[in-house]
């Protein structure tokens, strides 16, 4: 990835140039780094935006604390196991 976060495009079509890629391939390949780049991006400022200190999840909640409320239908269906990429 550049500095400004995105892909290098220029690597990319070097390397489909080597290894004979086409048309489809590339754009096929430049198509599923940008939804990856998309997503993670999305993802970090997702947890940024939550306030959460570094390294919460749901699996080292400790739901004593919670004053009595019931399990989150999260913590139920077993979403404690979900980690950030």
């Amino acid at each position: 990835m550049d500095n400004d976060g995105r892909g290098d495009v220029g690597g990319e079509c070097a390397r489909a140039e080597r290894e004979s890629w086409g048309c489809q391939h590339l754009l096929q390949h430049l198509c599923e780094s940008e939804e990856q780049d998309r997503r993670e991006r999305k993802m970090q400022r997702l947890i940024e935006l939550s306030g959460l200190p570094e390294g919460k999840t749901l699996g080292n909640l400790d739901e004593k604390i919670l004053s009595g409320q019931p399990p989150t239908s999260a913590s139920r269906c077993g979403a404690e196991k979900i980690r950030p990429p």
